[in-house]
């Protein structure tokens, strides 16, 4: 009986407080979405909030993709072929702040701090 309370309890969890192992970005995505294949999100910063730690968050065109703090450990992927520009005009481009055992991958983003403080600021 234990089992049946707490499969109705996962299921009764509203899905935003769910997050993802992998979300997606697009051009034409929203970030009001839930940053899954078919409904992206817009930018880096709205798919983060739903994706896990260790989780990825996949690029599916090309587009800018606006400046972002990232706090956990996760991997930022464009494809080849496909451009994800990520321009600050005042401070940093991407903000990585994470522990020592946390790892941040990023793959095929064309970063520029142009105007801003920097491309990558590590803390």
């Amino acid at each position: 009986m234990p089992r049946l309370k707490a499969g109705m309890l996962l299921f009764l969890l509203p899905l935003s407080a769910m997050a993802a192992s992998r979300t997606f970005v697009a051009s034409s995505g929203l970030d009001a979405n839930p940053c899954s294949r078919s409904s992206p999100c817009r930018s880096f910063a709205a798919a983060l909030a739903v994706t896990d730690p260790d989780g990825e968050v996949v690029v599916l065109d090309s587009a800018g993709y606006g400046p972002v703090t990232i706090g956990q450990s996760v991997s930022l992927t464009t494809p080849a072929g496909v451009y994800a520009g990520v321009t600050a005009t005042a401070g940093d481009a991407v903000t990585v702040t994470i522990a020592s055992t946390d790892r941040v991958i990023l793959t095929g983003l064309t970063i520029s701090g142009l105007g801003g403080n920097n491309g990558i600021h590590f803390t």
